[in-house]
């Protein structure tokens, strides 16, 4: 926690010292967002810009604020991994941004491998920096990482990419894009694989539903994947509970053993 938010050249050393008042460095979050409670290595030379490692551990506690149903929320277990900014700060990028640039998350690809940490289990990180690309003074690097409990595999991470930006590139962005090829919503209609941005898959449109026609939904284990008169995909999730209140605009949905 110190680390966190104290003076960094405290536990870095005095080539750290001209950091301490810099208002933006790249560090773990403080609390309650800090979620690493253990560095228990660094495979990497100090203050020098390269590929290196890091392992970390956190302990699940059943109290704590990100539970849910018992288990810790998905997106929380994806940030336990943050031990690799304090990896980069440890390599001196902060000497390249000079107080100006922040870091960012820009893409990675995410595996849950079983099911979600529940209480008394102690996450195990191990994250890797692959490599590192500039371009003037923007600066990116690359890295991938796995999350073992007792030696099991929970989640992975691959072609992971994060850089660090100034405060009128971020303000200056035009968000997010995605390839059409991929599965994703936009403005209420989604997109299958297949087909192109201009004829949708189907149209999301919200349902309020009778007595019966919520005992129905009720009643069904899981909106089956297929629509009467198509193979296509109705959602991309299995057993999602989310599509059954809601009417596809072409055709009737099968729910269940019943049609909606």
């Amino acid at each position: 926690m110190k680390l966190a938010t104290g003076r960094i050249s405290e536990f870095f050393g005095e080539s750290f010292k001209a950091q301490d008042d810099v208002p933006k460095q790249t560090r773990m979050p403080g609390p309650p967002l800090l979620l690493v409670d253990r560095i228990t290595g660094i495979d990497a030379p100090q203050g020098e810009i390269g590929a290196g490692s890091i392992w970390s551990e956190t302990d699940v506690s059943g109290d704590g604020w990100y539970m849910h149903h018992g288990r810790m929320a998905s997106g929380v277990l994806v940030e336990t991994g943050q031990a690799d900014l304090l990896l980069i700060s440890w390599m001196g990028v902060d000497k390249f941004n000079e107080g100006q640039r922040v870091y960012r998350l820009l893409g990675c690809e995410i595996t849950f491998h079983d099911a979600l940490p529940k209480a008394g289990e102690i996450l195990s990180h191990d994250i890797h920096i692959d490599r590192h690309v500039s371009a003037g003074s923007t600066r990116l690097f690359f890295f991938h990482s796995t999350c073992r409990v007792d030696g099991e595999k929970r989640l992975s991470i691959t072609n992971g990419q994060a850089g660090f930006f100034t405060e009128e590139e971020l303000n200056g962005s035009r968000g997010l894009f995605l390839p059409q090829r991929r599965l994703h919503r936009r403005k209420g209609i989604m997109f299958s694989r297949r087909s192109s941005a201009r004829r949708p898959a189907f149209r999301m449109i919200r349902l309020r539903l009778s007595r019966p026609g919520m005992s129905v939904v009720a009643s069904a284990r899981h909106l089956r994947r297929r629509i009467a008169t198509s193979t296509r995909p109705v959602c991309h999730r299995t057993r999602c509970g989310f599509c059954s209140v809601y009417r596809l605009s072409t055709s009737k949905v099968v729910s269940g053993n019943a049609v909606i």
